[in-house]
């Protein structure tokens, strides 16, 4: 039991067992007489008011102690989800599905909204979505020309991995980013003295954001079915094939104080390989992995990040997945600065991803459909050659993939395996990423 575990009757109990270890200690081991367990009574019950009054004051002083810490709770995370527009007849050429293309439930929630604009090619076009709408342009207020100021958004952010939330300030040649610090109530925060640009005197503030997300985004495949957003011109309907995923609740202050012993063990030091890795995987929700690559000639470390895709495309992810964004890394970057020793420098990059694609020709066994045997393939590859997974310096060759494509059940043998290119040495700083692979099954073994 802790100090903070005891209450009235493990106070009088100890008070009571301490009273009697003395009174045996002088030579007179007795129980304690009716006026002296009164006042252990007294005593226990005024240690007891005294324990809830610092409880108490420990509540009260806890978001003054976060702030001194330089932590603030994370806010909500949207989920993300794969949709697929099938248009019938297919739209004329050039036509495009814009950005902010609403689609949702029966129930009309959650509302997910497209990501980027996409241009048809064909009779369907897969598009991303996530949890929550993009506030375009908010102004924030006027820039009074000092650093560290501070303004507020009018609705709370939310993460969206791929979409970053941008800030810009009004010049003479036109509107420019900034780098800034956004937290999960909505300030803005721009960088202190000499810590980053100050936005001049007079100069307006806006920006662009998500908002809403939340773990009610993490809906089931096939919810999102309904099209909000009039597409003129055009009959189309829209699937939603796999599950959406990544959505998170914005975290409590009593969440965030539970987390508070991991998050200050070793936040002074970055020595090693391990501890840099460990600061850039918490410093931004969006990164994924991270590794520390020593680069002892110019006496610095180079940390390069890899995102976190959004989990309708984990599996077979693109290089724009797992690319983060200049925003993610300039984070990672501010987060680690104070943390380095003096002597070493620090760069924040992104690995090399080289593109892997396999050709094969397989053999199927006779009870297992080709096609059932095309797709367990292909998933091995896409899930064998994945940047979220790949060791670094770990060098792609032919050999490997035969064994793995032999390994996978329905696969009897192979006629024909090839790499490109076929040996892949990737050097430190690289990572593979499939391709488009193409699977072959050209036959049946007969064996059951």
């Amino acid at each position: 039991m802790t100090d903070g575990d005891r209450r009235f009757p493990d106070l009088l109990r100890q008070a009571r067992e301490e009273f009697s270890r003395r009174l045996a200690e002088a030579g007179t081991p007795r129980p304690p007489e009716p006026a002296e367990d009164a006042v252990l009574v007294a005593a226990a019950t005024m240690v007891d008011s005294l324990h809830a009054r610092l409880s108490g004051l420990a509540e009260a002083l806890r978001p003054g102690l976060l702030e001194l810490l330089g932590l603030t709770p994370a806010g909500p995370v949207a989920a993300r989800a794969e949709l697929l527009f099938r248009f019938d007849p297919a739209p004329d050429a050039g036509f495009e599905i814009p950005a902010g293309t609403e689609v949702t439930t029966v129930a009309g929630e959650p509302v997910f909204r497209t990501l980027a604009p996409v241009r048809v090619t064909g009779s369907e076009a897969t598009v991303l979505a996530a949890h929550g709408r993009w506030v375009r342009d908010e102004p924030l207020g006027v820039s009074d020309g000092t650093a560290g100021q501070v303004f507020r958004l009018r609705h709370p952010p939310a993460g969206v991995a791929g979409a970053e939330p941008v800030v810009e300030v009004g010049t003479e040649r036109g509107w420019e980013r900034c780098p800034v610090r956004i937290t999960a109530a909505g300030e803005v925060r721009f960088p202190a003295e000499g810590a980053g640009a100050v936005p001049p005197e007079g100069a307006i503030v806006r920006a662009g954001y998500w908002t809403g997300g939340g773990s009610a985004g993490n809906v089931a495949a096939g919810s999102l079915g309904v099209l909000r957003t009039r597409l003129p011109g055009v009959r189309v309907t829209v699937h939603h094939p796999a599950p959406a995923g990544g959505g998170r609740d914005a975290e409590s202050t009593d969440d965030l104080w539970r987390r508070v012993p991991r998050l200050i063990s070793g936040r002074d030091r970055a020595v090693t390989g391990a501890d840099f890795e460990r600061l850039a995987r918490a410093a931004h929700p969006a990164v994924a992995r991270a590794h520390c690559l020593p680069e002892p000639e110019r006496a610095a470390v180079r940390v390069l990040l890899v995102a976190g895709p959004p989990a309708a495309v984990r599996s077979r992810p693109t290089v724009s997945d797992v690319t983060p964004s200049p925003e993610t890394l300039a984070a990672v970057a501010a987060r680690l600065e104070p943390h380095r020793p003096l002597a070493v420098g620090l760069h924040v990059s992104v690995p090399l991803f080289r593109q892997v694609t396999v050709s094969a020709k397989v053999i199927g066994q006779g009870r297992t459909g080709a096609d059932t045997v095309r797709q367990a393939v292909e998933d091995q590859l896409y899930a064998y050659l994945n940047p979220l997974t790949w060791e670094f310096g770990r060098v792609v060759e032919a050999a490997a993939i035969k064994r793995l494509v032999l390994s996978v059940p329905g696969v009897y043998d192979l006629e024909e395996v090839r790499l490109q290119p076929d040996r892949l040495a990737l050097g430190p700083a690289a990572l593979p990423i499939s391709g488009k692979h193409r699977v072959e099954v050209t036959g049946e073994s007969g064996i059951g």
